[in-house]
């Protein structure tokens, strides 16, 4: 799912300035970001990677104690 980012700056000619991590990316539109998730389209910032889970593991409620 595609969502319009936050923590961006726009900049002239439809450049924009990454604010999420210290790398700072400038990008042109349709480049990436260092981080692959983040896309300038058309002078704003999109997240490529909203509401795709990373991970997923199911974890029993107690867990046995060995003594």
């Amino acid at each position: 799912m595609i969502k319009r980012a936050e923590n961006f700056e726009s900049l002239e000619n439809g450049l924009v300035k990454c604010r999420l991590c210290p790398k700072m990316c400038v990008l042109r539109d349709g480049e990436e970001g260092a981080c692959k998730v983040r896309v300038n389209y058309n002078g704003t910032l999109y997240s490529m990677s909203y509401g795709i889970l990373s991970t997923q593991s199911i974890q029993p409620i107690e867990k046995v104690l060995y003594h």
